[in-house]
């Protein structure tokens, strides 16, 4: 499974770094402009903010495409011949998708860091205490964010193979196979509610815990995930790579 991985990564690794050149280029290009230093952070906040999306976005539509292409796809054909099982080929791609989610947050991390290094530093902490003052702990927002975003974007990958791996083990003759992973899609996401209304109706409580509501939501998407896992792993094991 981790050798899937690493392919796909030394694939990849050239574009990878060709977009951190250029995103380096442009946080350097901030620099030269005659910005205050008040309108230089708020530059270089603005400028990697939508890099940021605009990268996580590219990076989903290439998550979403590589599975489409393992199941519609002859070249995807060839990894079913691999050693591997349904419920490795499934977890390379999702796991691949998490560390890639991973590095482009690292990457960001980074340059935030070297970025507050070159300015005004009692801007930064201005700003970080006028946070604090608003009653906010600024470090567990990003730790929330952080954990509810893979959380969030875990359920959604696994929701987006299973719709595909159903409309191949099931309409495998149809043509319009991308309309029609779109409405599994959205039948598997109904479900995914009901499943998780279900859990909130069973009253379970983690008592004298920190963050109770946000482990309640973890262990939510955590059962949902394996769910899905599960269901699609046997799938491609039993009825695609049969």
């Amino acid at each position: 499974m981790f050798n899937l991985i690493k392919y796909d990564w030394i694939r990849k690794w050239i574009y990878a770094t060709g977009g951190l050149v250029v995103i380096v280029f442009l946080n350097i290009g901030v620099y030269f402009k005659e910005y205050t230093p008040t309108e230089q952070i708020g530059a270089l906040v603005g400028l990697n903010m939508l890099i940021l999306f605009i990268s996580s976005v590219v990076l989903f539509i290439l998550h979403v495409r590589k599975m489409n292409k393992l199941l519609f796809s002859e070249e995807g054909q060839f990894t079913f011949l691999t050693p591997l099982n349904g419920y490795e080929i499934l977890g390379a791609n999702l796991l691949g998708a998490l560390l890639d989610i991973i590095m482009l947050l690292v990457v960001f991390g980074t340059i935030l860091l070297v970025n507050i290094q070159f300015n005004d530093m009692n801007i930064v902490n201005e700003a970080v205490s006028y946070i604090h003052v608003t009653g906010v702990d600024i470090y567990e927002l990003i730790t929330t964010i952080l954990i509810m975003g893979f959380s969030g974007y875990s359920m959604l990958l696994v929701t987006i193979f299973l719709s595909m791996i159903l409309v191949k083990t099931l309409f495998y003759n149809i043509k319009a196979k991308k309309i029609l992973s779109f409405v599994a899609f959205i039948f598997v996401s109904k479900f995914n509610s009901m499943i998780v209304g279900m859990l909130n109706n069973t009253n379970i409580r983690l008592e004298n815990i920190e963050n109770e509501i946000l482990i309640m939501s973890m262990i939510k998407v955590l059962i949902v995930v394996l769910l899905w896992y599960g269901i699609s792993g046997y799938l491609l094991e039993k009825k695609v790579s049969a």
